[in-house]
């Protein structure tokens, strides 16, 4: 009576490793081979791959009894593949699986911001994250944060996480000072996760601490050309930008420089046309992002003194290149030319025209006249706004000018329609509700609060830290 029962059970697990998706055979759970998605994932909101691609072309090595008396040379060694079919231990429990596959499929698309450019984030980053168990920890915890907005089961894990990163990330920092850089890489991956995750927070600290590990990078022997460091530079340089240049004068006990001249990692945001086609973040805008953090040197410069006449000057000068500025023309035979990347960039040449000129004005309450004119940007901004497809890529960079323009609004029409595009699925996050919830604070303030002066004061006012990643 024993031995079927044994049999069956060995029969059993046989089915659960050797037939099936890929997806229940990493989870040595029994599969219904249903295609093109098995009941078991459909049940549990997971990705359901299918190795039959493999297998038709897998090349299966000699057996030992046909190499007998045979040079093993003329018997070449089988190919491999590799990603192993085994997940890592930390990816095996059932929670940890549904986080990582909200990553690919929530966070992931969010880090390009046209089509056509590839995903490094995809390409390169989630491979070297199965190796490293540090980068997947981060993953994790990031995941679980920015999905906690909509979830209230993601938040104790993000927090769970969150300090186990922070740990291992300690440990691994010791590891580096002593001079191991072989880890260096994972420990930059996991510190810009960080400043992802803290948005909600205060990512500057691990900001900072980032462009130190890039620098690092370059001088420990990385390959700068890797496109893994390329992207992560890219990657480093959006955030210091849009994340020290949201609010101006506004007190923090963590400064990073912001001056271009002092940083080599601008050079990916350059006059150079080319950048463009190495971009993932920055896109047509590319020349205008690195504008950004000089308008907001001389506008906390104005703050202070409202009387510096040659800082008001160079204000003048920068808004003249912003106006001057145009997107490059479009190439109809190229089938990669994308017209919402051009959008993108008017959409933020529009917001940079507006926020030079209410630096000019200082902390100043704006006149009507001047409101009116204000006004005038925002309806460009906003019919703009209404060329983009719901489902376009450009609006993955769109929650910065959104939250500025928003920030000037008066009118109850742009009014409605900037909340409603930051209350898009796409960003839907803690970011986006914090800046949505800044902004009802800026319009519920009245005339008092205007651009990020406004976005500044109100924020003290709510303790809300607002930070866009």
């Amino acid at each position: 009576m024993n031995k079927p029962a044994a049999q069956t059970t060995r029969s059993s697990r046989t089915t659960r490793t050797r037939t099936g998706c890929l997806t229940c055979r990493l989870r040595r759970k029994k599969c219904t081979e249903q295609k093109p998605t098995c009941d078991g994932c459909l049940r549990n909101s997971l990705i359901c791959t299918w190795p039959a691609s493999l297998n038709a072309n897998r090349i299966q090595p000699p057996s030992r009894s046909q190499r007998t008396g045979v040079p093993e040379a003329q018997f070449p060694i089988a190919p491999r593949y590799s990603q192993p079919l085994a997940m890592p231990l930390l990816l095996q429990n059932e929670m940890a699986q549904n986080l990582w596959h909200a990553f690919i499929d929530i966070v992931v698309p969010r880090c390009v911001c046209r089509p056509g450019c590839g995903n490094p984030t995809l390409t390169y980053l989630l491979p070297f994250a199965l190796q490293d168990n540090l980068v997947i920890e981060a993953v994790l915890a990031a995941t679980a944060a920015d999905i906690s907005a909509t979830s209230a089961w993601a938040k104790d894990w993000s927090m769970t996480y969150h300090g186990i990163v922070l740990r291992n990330a300690k440990f691994r920092l010791t590891e580096v000072v002593r001079g191991d850089y072989s880890k260096l890489l994972g420990l930059l991956i996991a510190t810009l996760l960080l400043c992802n995750m803290e948005a909600a927070v205060n990512p500057r600290y691990h900001l900072k601490a980032s462009l130190e590990l890039l620098r690092l990078c370059e001088t420990s022997g990385n390959d700068p050309g890797n496109p893994l460091i390329h992207h992560l530079s890219e990657w480093a340089t959006y955030m210091t930008i849009l994340n020290c240049n949201l609010v101006w004068n506004l007190d923090d006990d963590v400064e990073v420089d912001i001056d271009p001249d002092n940083q080599p990692w601008f050079s990916l945001v350059a006059d150079d046309s080319t950048r463009f086609e190495k971009s993932h973040l920055f896109g047509h805008a590319h020349e205008l992002f690195r504008l950004i953090p000089s308008i907001s040197i001389l506008a906390q410069n104005l703050s202070k003194f409202p009387d510096n006449q040659a800082a008001l000057q160079d204000l003048w000068d920068l808004h003249a290149q912003v106006l001057k500025w145009a997107p490059p023309q479009p190439n109809p035979a190229d089938p990669e030319d994308d017209k919402d990347s051009r959008v993108a960039a008017l959409l933020y040449q529009k917001t940079l025209l507006l926020s030079t000129e209410v630096a000019v004005c200082g902390k100043k309450t704006p006149t009507p006249e001047q409101v009116a004119h204000f006004d005038t940007y925002i309806d460009v901004f906003c019919c703009l706004l209404d060329t983009l497809p719901e489902l376009s890529l450009a609006w993955t960079v769109m929650l910065w000018p959104l939250t500025v323009m928003g920030s000037c609004s008066r009118n109850i029409l742009h009014r409605a329609r900037i909340e409603q595009a930051v209350s898009m699925p796409t960003f839907d996050s803690v970011m986006s509700r914090n800046c949505l919830q800044i902004l009802h604070g800026v319009w519920d303030f009245g005339h008092d609060a205007y651009g990020q002066y406004g976005i500044e004061k109100v924020a003290k006012r709510m303790a809300v830290i607002l930070r866009i990643n």
